[in-house]
């Protein structure tokens, strides 16, 4: 970290010019924060301060920053070529490759549930994609299960989830699950379904599924997809990128047994240390709930929430910036329960200065 005063005075006058180009040209706020370079597990700013990352891009890579795979999977495939035509249009590797792994990584081998995969440009394409083919094929309204709450802190009760699943089921209404927020193993499960033990007739994906970059897809039954609403929705030209494929896909080939392991193991110790923060300091943190490597503090007031974010950065832990009374904590899934332990520890340091 750059402590010299007169460097850091320098370093701010050279981006002071960028900082007033963000002003003029961006549509939205943006803080002094600027990000240097990121390493595994860490956000470096421009005073070369290193920071825990505990927001990973809002759950977007599980697997940290810099996953050798997922950047040799990009490197690999731009090389050969980038973005050509649409989905469907041409054969090509890394479309085939992962839609075979998803429906394989859902339960669905073709001699058991037989289903297909269409790619989307992001999850809240899919996610409208999936209500009309349900809404089509079914002619009743489908349950959208989104397993986890994030703008309120909560993960929704398992014995209730399945109630409301076998209340939709016993009235004809096709099942949604949303894994946008709950797969790629942030649950200790491969998908947020195994975890709730449920099976939904589709699912919809996004957030890690793009190894970091924008990614949609819905995977359902081969009866799902009508020739009449192939084409309505047509193929998404934004969507299918092979570079994009190709990194979920190792993204999705790293989230193996053993790492699914550490997840479950090292989860008890995080839960554990959110709940101890809770108690120790009741007149900031008003709730705690989480599940896995995911977990929400819940603030008694929007401001307390952004204020306490900010903290934590001064301290070198990011945290995912908010709009409401509840911050959201996706630390990587291959965080260590001492690096797991030294968040929750930094955490406790910005409360204690906060009290005094």
């Amino acid at each position: 970290m750059i402590t010299d005063a007169k460097l850091r005075q320098a370093i701010d006058e050279t981006l002071a010019s960028r900082k007033d180009d963000a002003e003029e040209f961006l549509a939205y706020a943006i803080t002094d924060f600027a990000v240097e370079r990121t390493d595994l597990l860490y956000v470096r700013d421009q005073y070369h301060s290193q920071l825990l990352d505990f927001s990973t891009t809002g759950g977007l890579l599980p697997l940290g920053h810099q996953h050798g795979p997922t950047k040799v999977a990009i490197a690999e495939q731009m090389n050969h070529y980038g973005p050509v035509g649409a989905p469907g249009q041409y054969l090509q590797r890394w479309q085939v490759e992962y839609a075979k792994a998803l429906s394989y990584s859902l339960d669905c081998s073709p001699l058991k549930c037989p289903t297909r995969v269409f790619y989307t440009p992001d999850e809240s394409t899919a996610l409208r994609m999936a209500r009309s083919v349900a809404d089509h094929v079914s002619g009743k309204t489908p349950l959208v299960l989104d397993l986890v709450v994030p703008s309120v802190g909560l993960v929704e009760d398992k014995t209730r989830v399945a109630q409301q699943v076998a209340d939709a089921r016993s009235k004809g209404h096709p099942i949604i699950v949303n894994e946008s927020i709950t797969g790629f193993g942030r649950t200790g499960a491969p998908w947020g379904q195994h975890t709730w033990d449920i099976v939904p007739d589709i699912t919809v994906i996004g957030g890690a599924g793009g190894g970091g970059f924008p990614f949609g897809a819905v995977v359902a039954p081969v009866e799902y997809f009508t020739e009449d609403l192939f084409e309505f929705w047509g193929p998404r030209r934004q969507a299918g990128n092979p570079a994009i494929m190709a990194a979920g896909y190792a993204t999705l080939k790293a989230i193996d047994a053993p790492l699914l392991e550490h997840v479950k193991e090292s989860s008890g110790g995080f839960a554990a240390g959110l709940r101890e923060l809770q108690e120790q300091f009741p007149n900031l943190i008003y709730g705690i709930d989480g599940v896995g490597l995911l977990g929400f503090m819940k603030f008694h007031n929007d401001g307390d929430a952004m204020q306490f974010v900010h903290a934590c950065w001064d301290r070198g832990l990011m945290l995912t910036p908010t709009m409401t009374d509840v911050i959201t904590l996706t630390p990587p899934l291959i965080a260590s329960e001492l690096e797991l332990r030294r968040g929750i520890d930094l955490m406790a340091s910005a409360c204690l200065e906060w009290m005094h």
